[in-house]
């Protein structure tokens, strides 16, 4: 119903890029700046969800789940056999996803203790 009669203020371009980082760094900045002996944590299950988020990209594509229409897009990561995704893809969700879900986690329900 919104989108219907405010479609033009409802489209951001780049807002994929724009709301991860914004809503994603700022926790993990503030995180590191008090406690920056946490990054050992987040090196551990970044480097996990990394693989797990690869290889359910690497399926979705194969099982044609999602695509990325449109043209705003930093840039795309392009494998072998077709496999691309947008850049944003790649660091928002599966290099930094996991840590903005722990920074979330450390500042709000962990109270950095």
């Amino acid at each position: 119903v919104l989108y219907s009669f405010f479609e033009k203020y409802l489209y951001i371009p780049y807002f994929y890029i724009i709301f991860s980082l914004t809503i994603g760094l700022i926790p993990v900045l503030i995180i590191l700046y008090k406690r920056p002996q946490i990054i050992h944590k987040f090196l551990i299950v970044s480097i996990y969800f990394f693989i797990v988020g690869f290889l359910h990209e690497w399926s979705a594509f194969i099982a044609k789940q999602w695509v990325f229409p449109g043209d705003h897009f930093i840039g795309w990561v392009t494998f072998t056999g077709g496999f691309s995704f947008p850049i944003e893809e790649l660091i928002s969700w599966m290099m930094l996803g996991a840590v903005y879900l722990i920074s979330y986690y450390e500042l709000f329900v962990d109270d950095t203790k």
